[in-house]
């Protein structure tokens, strides 16, 4: 995965939803990059464990197929990709939750907007390496800008 002159990746924090879409979030340096990697509702209409592992095949190909994007064409490839400026967040709050009873968080207030991820692989047993990692990327990409919860 290429990036704009200077970009640099610093980490991805991985199936966060948003709405009824999951994505990857591509953390860079200038930006956070949402990349749709599935759409919850196709999961819960097959049901069960086949809508689980029918939306976890197409997640594996969708970030096969963003491995040879540079971000621009990720950004391009699927209308609900979008990302978020680091310049334009004015504050961050991640919220490890709760062990099965609620989902590790991520809300960014930009343009006088807020947005709220829920990462979604972590609702029934808190993953305490993941949630460590999160930590370390936000608070080394938004330092000053970031507050942690429940951590």
């Amino acid at each position: 995965m290429s990036m704009g002159a200077g970009e640099q990746v610093r980490g991805i924090l991985p199936s966060a939803r948003l709405g009824l879409t999951d994505y990857d979030l591509i953390v860079t340096d200038r930006r956070i990059v949402a990349a749709k990697i599935g759409s919850s509702g196709l999961a819960g209409a097959a049901g069960g464990l086949i809508g689980t592992a029918v939306s976890l095949k197409g997640q594996d190909a969708r970030r096969a197929q963003y491995g040879g994007m540079d971000l621009n064409q990720i950004l391009t490839s699927n209308k609900k990709n979008f990302d978020v400026p680091l310049a334009a967040v004015e504050r961050g709050e991640f919220n490890a939750g709760i062990s099965m009873v609620t989902m590790p968080t991520l809300s960014l207030w930009a343009a006088g907007k807020k947005i709220r991820f829920m990462f979604t692989h972590s609702f029934w047993k808190k993953d305490e390496g993941q949630v460590a990692y999160a930590k370390d990327l936000l608070m080394s990409t938004m330092p000053g800008k970031i507050e942690f919860k429940r951590i």
